[in-house]
């Protein structure tokens, strides 16, 4: 999604949640924004924590304000089996893992298998209420049809949040994908500003 962050965070020490960092890229660029900001993230697969590790020490930039949580964001607290994605093309851990079942997935990216693994899970709210912090301003998410049980892991924290950037995808790739009228009805004090392809950029309108 294309947008000016600065236009919607303004303070200059942000708590921001990355949740799914993946390679984090995402974490890098706001790091690199707001140096003085806390950046959280979330990422589920351990074949993708040294990824990120070593990608976030190549940059010449405070890093420091980064934090890896090492674990999904879920529902529950404890373990749950993790569709991991392997891509053949790149020769590494794929960006597609999910709790969900893969589907049409397989035919769309057929370059792209899946391998179960058991994974550490953590809700945010629970994560939420053992920080020392009270406020998210921006929470950027990207977990591959598992936004429902992120979302009701996260009740109480995201009422603290200012702006939710979440992932819906129209077209079907796995089992039991959530479509946007069940997101939203999980968040209704949440409005859409802009959306984008399969990206909604959202904003707490009690905030």
């Amino acid at each position: 999604m294309n947008i000016n962050y600065r236009d919607i965070i303004f303070r200059d020490n942000p708590n921001i949640l990355d949740v799914g960092a993946f390679d984090g890229k995402h974490s890098l660029m706001f790091a690199n924004e707001y140096p003085k900001g806390k950046i959280f993230a979330f990422e589920a697969d351990p074949g993708v924590w040294e990824i990120f590790e070593k990608n976030i020490n190549l940059y010449d930039i405070p890093t420091n304000n980064i934090k890896l949580i090492k674990k999904a964001v879920s529902d529950i607290n404890g373990t749950k089996i993790f569709n991991r994605a392997i891509d053949h093309m790149e020769k590494r851990t794929g960006s597609s893992g999910t709790f969900l079942k893969p589907t049409t997935h397989l035919e769309l990216h057929p370059h792209v298998e899946f391998e179960q693994v058991e994974i550490e899970c953590i809700t945010l709210d629970s994560w939420f209420n053992a920080q020392d912090i009270d406020y998210i301003d921006f929470a950027w998410t990207d977990v591959n049809g598992a936004e429902i049980p992120l979302l009701r892991g996260g009740s109480n924290v995201l009422k603290s949040t200012k702006y939710l950037q979440l992932e819906c995808i129209p077209w079907s790739l796995w089992e039991n994908q959530p479509k946007k009228d069940e997101l939203l009805n999980l968040i209704p004090y949440f409005e859409i500003l802009h959306q984008e392809g399969a990206d909604m950029l959202l904003k707490n309108k009690n905030i």
